[in-house]
């Protein structure tokens, strides 16, 4: 071959190599990972028609709401009529739990202050429903008690 022709077939391949190259680069990661011996995280959990189940969260026995990085734990908690819910606030910041109805409504609830590294209480309303209730101080803090 010439030197036009061997200078030519260079300047094609040359693309063609850094391509190749880095397709392989690219792709060995890919490889690398597909052969480890670390387990498989479990495939998720096909969704259930069924209702959603509320679990109550204790503390020393009593179903407890933890106010925490400014949001209640859990979001919903799941109570008797009338029953006493612990709360523990582990803010530093001063919270409430007061029902979202007002002071007015026949099953409306309010803890009063309570304030930073402390806890105190609130009862559930007497009557079987689903009552979402609030922080005074921090309005985006949201959560609901379900009284069954």
């Amino acid at each position: 071959m010439s030197k036009a022709k061997n200078a030519r077939y260079s300047e094609t391949i040359k693309p063609n190599r850094l391509i190749g190259s880095l397709a392989l680069a690219l792709s060995l990661p890919l490889v690398v990972a597909a052969c480890s011996s670390s387990p498989k995280a479990p495939a998720p959990k096909a969704a259930s028609n069924s209702a959603a189940t509320f679990v109550p969260v204790t503390h020393n026995g009593a179903p407890t709401i933890t106010m925490q990085n400014f949001s209640f734990s859990p979001g919903t908690i799941s109570v008797t009529p009338g029953e006493v819910i612990k709360l523990v606030n582990k803010d530093s910041a001063p919270h409430t739990v007061t029902s979202d109805a007002g002071v007015a409504a026949k099953d409306s609830f309010d803890s009063g202050t309570v304030a930073g590294g402390s806890s105190g209480t609130v009862t559930a309303p007497m009557d079987p429903g689903t009552y979402t209730y609030h922080c005074k101080f921090h309005t985006f803090m949201h959560g609901s008690i379900k009284v069954t």
